[in-house]
């Protein structure tokens, strides 16, 4: 495997690693960690990883680091290593500000951890991994940084914004200081804009999400407050009589809400992140009826938490039914798309694979995931052994993205000069 196919491969694992279990990343980001070796430069120490053959040398290599982060202050910058993929973890009790040579900054809160890719130019892939990060990209003509936390996907051109995942709660925040992202993920319509001062809140849990403007709020208080609100229309005896008539019995109105909001026991539990129950659940109100009653959006959720359980035949019988539910919303193109991640990355099933990111390109002419579906359907179509069409793809990927990740890959499919030569 190249090393752009394993960077590749990286990316793509980062995105799911927010499904896996806790134990297993935590495990997985110890070993990782114990192979850092760390050195003073100016004031500043930076972060390169020891070959595996080095591993035994972990534990004297992670003194140097507490040391030198001990002296330093706890709190000097790390300089990014471009064209690398590295983990970082601030300490319990200090954070840990991260500098690019592009001039752009992340400062990860005390203990909180992310993964950063990072080509050196323009371009960075940051995996909040959990915890707090603020961040300052400073706007460019080319510039493309995606922060990816949890299922979520923040899509950046030059901001300052604070944002926040707690895997065990599945809790997203982002809190705008100067600028705009886009963010998809579950819940949130396709590419949701958070601007100047807002702050988009997403409890997947609580299965709820919400986008506040602090400054309408206050402005709102402070028109309360000095009784400036518009006062309500009062009602002619005769109105009033009328409307009482029509008020339905508040307990009937009470019943009926409560029929219509309490949950199934199975979405209960798959909020909850408890899949192996949730599926049991399942099972036993019936696969059919849950497929027949449940929302599009409850129909994405069962998908997860079937793949979560490896239950592959019910994700895909879940995806169909959101997309016959559900033409041509948002939840509809999040199928499309997963259908085609899914048969790439654990059917094998290539070909099936490139022709749902084609679906997706075709009814998704705008969106931030844009990008990694077009270099997806490259790599799809080429394994799935239609050279003429994987260039196809390539060519029309470098033309919209000649930065882009996959840029490297579809230089090398067609054997040509890097895409700036070209």
């Amino acid at each position: 495997m190249t090393k752009m196919k394993s960077l590749l491969a990286q990316m793509r694992q980062a995105q799911d690693a927010w499904m896996a279990h806790s134990g297993a990343v935590d495990e997985g980001r110890d070993s990782f960690l114990q192979q850092v070796a760390s050195r003073s430069q100016r004031a500043a120490f930076r972060v390169r990883w020891t070959p595996l053959a080095l591993a035994g040398a972990g534990a004297a290599a992670m003194l140097l680091v507490g040391a030198l982060w001990w002296l330093l202050g706890g709190a000097q910058p790390l300089d990014v290593t471009p064209d690398a993929a590295h983990w970082y973890q601030a300490t319990a009790d200090a954070p840990l500000p991260l500098h690019f040579d592009s001039g752009d900054e992340v400062v990860l809160s005390p203990g909180s951890a992310a993964r950063i890719a990072h080509n050196g130019d323009e371009h960075a892939v940051m995996m909040l991994e959990r915890g707090r990060a603020e961040l300052h990209v400073v706007h460019r003509t080319n510039t493309q940084w995606q922060v990816n936390a949890g299922p979520f996907a923040i899509v950046v051109t030059g901001t300052r914004f604070e944002t926040t995942w707690i895997p065990e709660t599945a809790h997203f925040t982002v809190t705008m200081r100067e600028g705009r992202v886009r963010i998809n993920g579950p819940m949130l319509p396709e590419s949701q804009e958070v601007r100047d001062n807002q702050v988009l809140t997403v409890s997947l849990q609580e299965h709820r999400f919400s986008l506040v403007d602090p400054g309408l709020a206050t402005a709102q208080a402070q028109r309360d407050a000095s009784g400036d609100a518009a006062p309500a229309e009062a009602l002619s005896p005769t109105d009033a009589a009328a409307a009482d008539e029509q008020m339905p019995d508040e307990d009937a109105v009470h019943r009926d809400a409560s029929s219509k909001i309490a949950p199934a026991l199975w979405v209960s539990q798959a909020r909850k992140g408890r899949a192996s129950a949730a599926m049991a659940s399942v099972k036993a109100e019936g696969v059919a009826s849950v497929l027949r009653r449940a929302t599009p959006n409850e129909l994405l959720l069962l998908a997860d938490t079937a793949r979560l359980t490896r239950d592959v035949a019910l994700a895909e019988r879940a995806y169909h039914r959101v997309r016959e539910r559900a033409p041509h919303t948002g939840d509809a193109y999040t199928a499309a798309f997963s259908l085609g991640k899914m048969a790439f990355d654990v059917s094998a099933k290539y070909c099936e694979s490139a022709r749902w990111f084609e679906t997706y390109l075709d009814e998704q002419k705008h969106s931030s995931l844009r990008r990694e579906a077009m270099g997806r359907l490259m790599e799809a179509r080429q394994r799935c052994g239609n050279s003429t069409s994987a260039q196809d793809a390539a060519r029309r990927y470098l033309q919209a993205y000649p930065d882009g990740p996959h840029a490297p890959a579809a230089q090398k499919l067609l054997g040509a000069a890097p895409a700036n030569d070209m």
